[in-house]
């Protein structure tokens, strides 16, 4: 069984995946989110912007995100926060940085 600990904190959704989970969907101001994990780790987020709003999302891994395949510029008000600007009805994936070696 897959499962997660979900938690609120000052508006932002915390997700502690404790075992493989894949398809978690929420919605909460305006943002559909659909993430997998595997094993504790996300391997990718999807988040839809319903209203064009910026988004905000805190996570321990460094992200990245891309529009239609395009990386999208970020802001990093804390190491573990990033911010961008979303257009309305517009996707957005968010996956762990990697490192080029």
């Amino acid at each position: 069984m897959s499962r997660s600990n979900w938690s609120w904190r000052n508006n932002d959704l915390i997700t502690d995946p404790t075992e493989t989970c894949t398809d978690l969907h929420v919605t909460w101001g305006g943002f559909t989110v659909s993430e997998v994990w595997s094993n504790g780790q996300l391997i990718s987020a999807t988040i839809l912007s319903g209203l064009g709003e910026p988004c905000v999302v805190r996570s321990a891994a460094r992200l990245v995100v891309e529009e239609n395949g395009k990386a999208v510029a970020v802001k990093r008000p804390e190491p573990s926060v990033i911010s961008f600007k979303t257009k309305a009805r517009t996707t957005y994936i968010l996956t762990p940085e990697t490192s080029v070696k």
